[in-house]
């Protein structure tokens, strides 16, 4: 058959071929357009974190035993400290049977300040966790009961530091801090800050 006979009915095939794809694709954006958008809330976890009692008691905790900590190795070191003085006044040869006990002292002291120290360092890291993982379980509480869908937190004003003094060059602290905002904007109307903080206060002074 001469190819000249077989053109019309490939024309028809491909047209229809690209009538259907031309359908498909009107379909599926039909179908974009009337999707529901989803509801966005945002909030400030630096204001969270700053007006919440648990974050106000768990620094008071972690305080005190800094304190204590810190008494408790002064008290230790002072009594080392009489200890190398009163050597001192020693013949040479209780001097010599002393100083082996005293180097091992203050290798003990030493040790134990370093495993004090990070004990509370560990201790107030979980207490940051543990803050943490509150405040995102009461706002996806939160965000359920007002029919949000996601809960992004606001980066804040667009203020943008530069410090003299740093030996990082200032055009790299600005882009440093661009890069690391993710949230350009947040309306107001769905900001659920300060309701968040008032519900997990609530809760707290009802334990």
């Amino acid at each position: 058959m001469p190819l000249s006979h077989s053109r019309p009915g490939h024309r028809v095939l491909w047209l229809g071929a690209l009538v259907a794809v031309v359908l498909a694709g009107m379909a599926y954006a039909a179908g974009r357009l009337t999707a529901t958008p989803s509801a966005v809330a945002n909030l400030d976890i630096f204001e969270v974190f700053e007006k919440l009692t648990q974050r106000a008691d768990m620094e008071v905790e972690i305080a005190a035993k800094k304190r204590a900590f810190d008494d408790a190795l002064r008290t230790r070191s002072q009594a080392l400290e009489e200890q190398v003085k009163g050597l001192e006044a020693l013949p040479p040869d209780q001097q010599l049977a002393k100083l082996d006990d005293l180097n091992l002292a203050k290798l003990q002291l030493r040790e134990w300040g370093t495993m004090e120290a990070s004990g509370i360092d560990v201790e107030e890291a979980l207490q940051w966790q543990n803050l943490y993982r509150s405040v995102q379980q009461e706002a996806a509480r939160l965000a359920t009961e007002e029919g949000y869908d996601y809960v992004l937190v606001y980066d804040g004003p667009a203020t943008i530091l530069r410090d003299r003094n740093s030996q990082s060059p200032q055009a790299q602290q600005v882009m440093d801090q661009v890069m690391r905002r993710r949230v350009l904007f947040g309306a107001e109307k769905d900001d659920i800050t300060e309701r968040l903080i008032i519900r997990m206060n609530n809760a707290r002074s009802t334990k």
